[in-house]
């Protein structure tokens, strides 16, 4: 998928669809590194900063590298798995 990095890139994560994600701003940019850095998608950055030169290689890159397609649908659902909300619910049960 190519897509903004909003919130978007949690649900690409947890349904372990690779992804190389454009942000808005600087801000949401470097909220993203860590899906980089995790190998969950590819961060290009701000997309007025982006070209359509570099975005081309980036989609071709990812179609020529099933190996790299594959680590990213491995690796979002393994830290993105969402059951935030129930883990959330037990610690507040828990702690009552």
């Amino acid at each position: 998928a190519v897509s903004t990095s909003g919130l978007t890139k949690y649900e690409l994560a947890a349904t372990g669809t690779p992804a190389i994600l454009l942000s808005i701003n600087s801000e949401d940019a470097c909220l993203t590194n860590p899906f980089q850095t995790s190998k969950i998608a590819n961060n290009l950055g701000v997309i007025s900063e982006v070209s359509i030169s570099k975005l081309s290689q980036m989609i071709v890159h990812l179609l020529s590298h099933p190996e790299e397609r594959s680590t990213m649908s491995l690796a979002g659902p393994s830290i993105v798995d969402s059951n935030g909300t129930r883990r959330v619910t037990d610690t507040i049960l828990a702690a009552a």
